[in-house]
């Protein structure tokens, strides 16, 4: 018999074993993971015959939005084991963390799968690019005194964290994390053997690179600094630490124009994010009076409705129609209104005040660093 419910302790186990299954991650990452991240009453499974089959799991966390921070939750490990693929069990299980993530307030999901169009038919859709910063081989760089490498005990990690504060609130999709919280991201990398580099300016920590070194490849997951100039700088002491390996380095879609001659760049799609209580949200990023909007949701009822832009309810002619996914890509500033209404994504009823709304909502800097 099928059975779908909220996690147990009990369950830490199963959820090892599946995760373990589906995404081959080191035993020294799924430790730490699983000793650290695991909440059973953010995760939710299915179990055939007292069988884990899938799962996933979500992690509560308040994430920036125009500036604005919104109760959220990043969702993780959504899997379902090999020989019971292809039942539908993918749906039910997003549909009941859905709604319990609802019922527990959570306004705005967030996460960055492998395969961004999974998530399409639940209404989850892009609101992050990343740039990828890659080359076949990294010429001879010599590393300056403003670049050095710290470790999560030194004296340097509340500086890392401040310099991880002040930047994440510029943009949005960006999780806001306490100290303590940053720690454990922290740790996250170190479990796995990632190391970490920051580039100093008159003493102060401009910008922090997370990075992996093989016998092939140099990988920098995360980086963030406060300007170009900062950023160049922090790359190139990179850069030092990997002469003749293949380059990839993930940066926020704001440094589309870094070069440096031997590198390619490329801007793709890599984070996803649902709006779950959509009145909530609206309410958060909105304080506009006048408009009224339809908003369709293929898996919360709650989200159906007409709202006006304070994300009350109202019985009165909406000026547009839009899916509840395609709205929170606007709130967050990833697409305009009227990019959607090209895309196809947007009915309008009452063009003049489509018009209108779509200058309440410019785009803005969008950015998810955060995978965990």
């Amino acid at each position: 018999m099928k059975q779908i419910r909220q996690a147990l302790w009990s369950d830490k186990k199963e959820f090892e074993y599946l995760w373990k299954t589906c995404f081959g991650d080191s035993d020294t990452f799924i430790n730490w993971l699983f000793s650290r991240r695991f909440l059973p009453s953010y995760s939710v499974c299915i179990k055939e015959e007292h069988r884990m089959v899938s799962c996933m799991q979500s992690y509560p966390l308040h994430i920036f939005i125009r500036g604005k921070l919104v109760r959220g939750a990043m969702l993780c490990g959504v899997c379902t084991h090999p020989h019971f693929r292809k039942k539908g069990y993918m749906k039910e299980l997003f549909s009941y963390m859905m709604h319990s993530l609802y019922d527990d307030d959570i306004i705005l999901a967030v996460h960055t799968p492998a395969v961004l169009n999974s998530y399409y038919s639940f209404g989850h859709y892009p609101v992050s690019n990343a740039c990828y910063l890659t080359a076949d081989r990294i010429p001879l760089f010599q590393k300056t005194s403003s670049v050095c490498e710290v470790d999560l005990q030194s004296e340097h990690f509340h500086g890392v964290y401040r310099c991880y504060h002040q930047l994440s609130k510029k943009y949005s999709g960006c999780v806001s994390r306490t100290a303590a919280d940053f720690y454990l991201k922290w740790e996250d990398y170190a479990a796995d053997g990632g190391k970490c580099i920051v580039f100093f300016s008159e003493s102060i920590i401009k910008g922090y690179c997370f990075y992996y070194k093989t016998d092939t490849l140099l990988q920098a997951v995360e980086v963030m600094a406060d300007s170009e100039n900062s950023m160049r700088q922090l790359m190139e002491g990179l850069f030092s630490y990997g002469t003749g390996l293949t380059l990839s380095v993930k940066l926020p879609s704001d440094f589309e124009s870094l070069s440096f001659g031997f590198t390619r760049i490329k801007k793709v799609p890599k984070g996803v994010a649902g709006g779950i209580h959509i009145a909530k949200l609206l309410n958060t990023v909105s304080s506009f009076d006048g408009y009224a909007i339809h908003v369709t949701d293929p898996i919360l009822a709650e989200n159906n409705g007409v709202f006006d832009l304070r994300g009350n309810k109202v019985q009165q002619e909406p000026d547009i129609s839009i899916s509840a996914g395609h709205l929170t890509q606007i709130l967050m500033g990833y697409l305009t209104l009227q990019e959607a209404i090209r895309e196809g994504y947007v009915q309008v009823y009452h063009s003049v005040q489509a018009q209108r709304i779509n200058l309440l909502f410019p785009k803005t800097n969008c950015y998810i660093v955060d995978e965990y």
